[in-house]
């Protein structure tokens, strides 16, 4: 009865699903999405076209605003390539189907 107890204890242990990593993923295309610790995890593996950067409100300053999806949201930057302006980046967004706000 205890090797049994002790066995589950182990692969309890063992299968216990490890806590992610907070993070977000700079885009290519101007934009930059947070991941907290809960799904930072799959963030980091989906940012493979993108830099990942480790951390809580890890995306860079100074966004023209944000692009609500229906789970995402999207932080929009001006500049290269793109060099969206409040107008466009709005539109961008909306073509998308999502929702932004300044």
């Amino acid at each position: 009865m205890l090797r049994s107890s002790l066995f589950l204890l182990l692969v309890l242990a063992a299968c216990k699903k490890p806590a992610g990593e907070a993070g977000s993923c700079r885009r290519d295309d101007n934009t930059c999405v947070a991941f907290g610790a809960e799904s930072g995890t799959a963030g980091k593996r989906m940012c493979n076209a993108g830099v990942w950067t480790p951390g809580e409100k890890s995306c860079p300053p100074g966004a023209l605003g944000t692009c609500k999806h229906a789970d995402e949201t999207e932080l929009v930057y001006g500049g290269p390539p793109n060099n969206f302006t409040p107008a466009s980046a709005r539109s961008a967004c909306e073509f998308k189907g999502g929702t932004f706000t300044p």
